[in-house]
């Protein structure tokens, strides 16, 4: 799974953009399989959230999802959100992205959907034939191995980024100031309805 990494700060706020595989159709670690064509994302990009662990509550909410995207020929479905990284639990995952990254990515940052299953396999329980997805967490505790977010900075010369400051004399644009976020970063699952 790849996460694009597009940080933006604004005079009140400062967010990642970020994209990844959420969910594929690889058996997870509880021995399931979950079917990309019956999960029900509609709460979740209308509604839904990206929080820490699985863990409730406002200072939990790491951001929201943008953009929900199966790959039928690739058996996964990847994701468009943006993290706020004003909540200090968003901006420890970014961190702890960029220090795996930085490690050489032998481990990863996961992704674990949340929600209820709606329907089995009847002959083989272990397959998840519909499911209505809530929330997302973002997780050091992947189920499904598989998923991983890897963070992508924008480029504007080879290894930076940057940030828009406000502009002068009331102009509404001002130019980017490059800023060094390292190389990459990473994270991932696709579990929880607990699935």
């Amino acid at each position: 799974m790849i996460i694009d990494l597009i940080k933006s700060e604004r005079r009140d706020e400062a967010t990642a953009k970020i994209t990844g595989v959420i969910s594929t159709e690889d058996v997870d670690l509880q021995g399931e399989i979950v079917k990309q064509a019956g999960l029900d994302f509609s709460h979740f990009e209308a509604n839904g959230v990206l929080n820490y662990e699985h863990q409730k509550g406002a200072a939990n909410v790491l951001g929201y999802p943008l953009k929900i995207k199966r790959n039928p020929k690739k058996k996964c479905t990847t994701i468009e959100g943006l993290l706020l990284l004003k909540q200090p639990k968003a901006r420890e995952i970014f961190t702890l992205a960029q220090a795996m990254e930085k490690a050489g990515r032998s481990r990863s940052i996961g992704f674990s959907v949340e929600g209820s299953v709606l329907e089995r396999d009847p002959h083989d329980p272990k397959i998840v034939t519909k499911a209505r997805v809530l929330n997302c967490a973002i997780t050091t505790s992947p189920v499904n191995p598989q998923t991983s977010m890897t963070l992508i900075k924008a480029l504007i010369k080879k290894g930076e980024i940057g940030y828009q400051t406000p502009a002068a004399n009331g102009e509404s644009l001002a130019a980017l100031i490059p800023q060094q976020l390292g190389q990459g970063l990473s994270v991932a699952d696709s579990d929880s309805l607990r699935m």
